[in-house]
């Protein structure tokens, strides 16, 4: 009997042999599947680095030094430098800025917002006027009393002004809504000028 007939028998006889076969070509292409779906996915996800596909809010390059205001014991302003991340998105960058006034003086001077205020939205037109909505704690929260709420609004209003000059009106929301007065003293139902206190 030649090798040939005999192969052939010998599979007719053991077919699980045969079908053992098929499945390690099988194990072997899903194997192939898997690492090729896994290349394509390192593949989708490195196209964020590539220029001009990374959205405004990831392209951040660099620091840049502000000039945070917060009002001194005597009545003063006092000017600490801080390093915020840059980003090509100026409504990023207002929020780094915003946030950093939120958070508080780190020397001698008195804070200007409530320790739970949130900065929830950042509207940049392009044309002069910002606007800012915080969160409820800014109004519920707030010490009260003219010369506190005068305090938040100049520095706030300063913060934005040294860190950009064109910024020639500021709205301030709660959320969302525009509002009367934060404490009962001030008017910021209309955009607020925008000027470095003296």
């Amino acid at each position: 009997m030649s090798a040939r007939r005999t192969s052939a028998v010998s599979l007719l006889r053991d077919p699980r042999g045969f079908l053992r076969g098929w499945r390690a070509v099988a194990f072997l292409f899903a194997i192939a599947l898997v690492i090729a779906i896994g290349l394509g996915l390192r593949v989708a996800l490195k196209r964020e680095e590539i220029p001009g596909i990374v959205p405004p809010e990831r392209t951040d390059f660099g620091g840049r030094s502000v000039d945070v205001l917060f009002p001194g014991e005597e009545g003063e302003w006092i000017a600490e430098r801080r390093e915020i991340l840059a980003s090509a998105s100026r409504e990023i960058e207002i929020r780094r800025l915003v946030d950093e006034l939120v958070r508080g003086p780190r020397g001698k001077a008195s804070p200007v917002f409530p320790e739970a205020t949130r900065l929830e939205d950042v509207f940049w037109d392009g044309d002069g006027e910002l606007t800012l909505g915080f969160s409820e704690h800014l109004r519920s929260d707030h010490p009260g009393g003219s010369r506190a709420e005068t305090a938040t609004i100049h520095a706030l209003l300063g913060t934005v002004k040294l860190a950009y000059p064109d910024v020639q009106r500021i709205r301030i929301l709660i959320e969302g809504e525009i509002v009367s007065t934060i404490a009962g003293h001030m008017n910021v139902s209309e955009p607020l000028e925008a000027f470095v206190p003296r």
